[in-house]
């Protein structure tokens, strides 16, 4: 199998078998890179996603013959976990989206101050448990 057809035939069995929700929302110029290591992060807004949302978008790209397959393989892989996490104190997954050179992930983007806020919340809870009760 060459890889646009594993490209092709994972991408549609996401969407189809799994219901992971497919993105088509062109972003253009709009995202703003935040962090770049194997893979590069943006933050944009996503009206898509039921309302004006701000997503996280990690790329993931596929531009040289030789790694496309084990990226996308890689890719696949993330893909089915992402998709069996349900809990509220992981960030959202949203879906999923292409082009000819990248496949990306959508997440719901954390800013440092809400991740300050949920520690100082879980500890509160901690404390109250610990000394009020």
């Amino acid at each position: 199998m060459n890889s646009n057809n594993l490209n092709e035939d994972f991408y549609q069995t996401a969407i189809n078998y799994y219901g992971i929700k497919e993105i088509l929302e062109n972003f253009g110029n709009e995202k703003e890179r935040i962090g770049q290591g194997s893979c590069i992060v943006y933050k944009t807004k996503c009206e898509s996603l039921g309302g004006i949302l701000i997503a996280a978008i990690k790329e993931v790209n596929i531009t040289s013959d030789d790694c496309k397959n084990r990226t996308i393989k890689t890719f696949v892989n993330e893909l089915k976990i992402y998709n069996r996490i349900d809990n509220g104190r992981i960030i959202q997954f949203y879906g999923i989206s292409r082009s000819k050179l990248a496949l990306n992930l959508f997440f719901g983007y954390c800013n440092f101050v809400q991740v300050a806020f949920l520690i100082l919340y879980k500890l509160l809870q901690t404390l109250k448990k610990d000394y009020i009760i």
